[in-house]
């Protein structure tokens, strides 16, 4: 079960990269092969002021010559992405990542916040009402259909006690962002929420099959009971989390706050 969780933790992330790189901002190199070629970057020549050995700089020289690859047509990129971009200039690849570990730290904070609430009493709880006994899984693998691409939900909870003598699961999914509100209107807000509802109830939601060995629901198509949006309070202000709540469950969709 750890080796299976540890792998896909890995492809998770490997994932979260390769779709966040695909819409980040940011000047790119040249797609033209012959011109890239004269800009390959060398673990043994790091721009001034970045060590050799920097885990950040030896990450990009990799991310660019896969990149290249995908480019020249000698390594297939991922079904998921329809387009290969030029590799990102050095600078805001490294944005790009730090940007990328802020959304890694605090899908940790909102796994550990959930598995904290595993401990609670019911009437202290907010994300697992009515869970008897639960159980919370990260960056699990699931499938809509046959095949190998999968979803990584961020966080899954299925209370154990609804499994039993062969009742219905009850199974919730959990999905996060770090959506900045502070300075979007009234309007606006509704409509990223919304985006952000939608896009959560089609990854998440409906029938999944869970595809985690070693999971009591490992190879069962199971109907995800609720589907959550969990926000980052930090960038939601107060004027506007009464509406955020409501456009998130005229969708279906139950909107939360989580702060460290």
């Amino acid at each position: 079960m750890e080796e299976a969780a540890a792998l896909e933790e890995a492809a998770a992330l490997e994932v979260r990269l390769r779709e966040a790189e695909a819409v980040a901002g940011g000047a790119r190199q040249s797609s033209d092969l012959k011109m890239l070629e004269r800009r390959r970057p060398s673990l043994r020549e790091p721009p001034p002021g970045v060590a050799a050995d920097n885990p950040r700089w030896v990450d990009y020289v990799a991310y660019w010559e896969t990149r290249y690859e995908e480019l020249a047509g000698s390594r297939t990129g991922p079904a998921r992405l329809s387009e290969v971009k030029p590799p990102l200039e050095w600078p805001d690849y490294a944005v790009f990542r730090s940007q990328v570990q802020g959304g890694v730290d605090f899908q940790q904070g909102v796994r550990r916040a959930l598995q904290r609430e595993t401990t609670l009493p019911q009437a202290e709880r907010v994300y697992l009402r009515g869970m008897s006994r639960a159980r919370v899984d990260g960056n699990l693998g699931l499938s809509h259909e046959p095949g190998p691409v999968l979803t990584f939900v961020d966080q899954l909870a299925v209370d154990e006690a609804s499994l039993a003598h062969g009742g219905k699961p009850m199974v919730h999914c959990f999905s996060n962002k770090q959506r900045d509100f502070t300075r979007m209107s009234e309007v606006d807000a509704r409509h990223w929420v919304s985006i952000d509802a939608r896009e959560a109830l089609k990854k998440y939601g409906g029938r999944v099959e869970i595809r985690r060995p070693g999971h009591p629901l490992f190879g069962r198509e199971v109907s995800v009971s609720q589907v959550h949006l969990v926000y980052d309070a930090r960038f939601v202000p107060e004027t506007v989390r009464k509406t955020l709540r409501f456009e998130a469950r005229s969708r279906g969709v139950e909107l939360h706050l989580h702060v460290e």
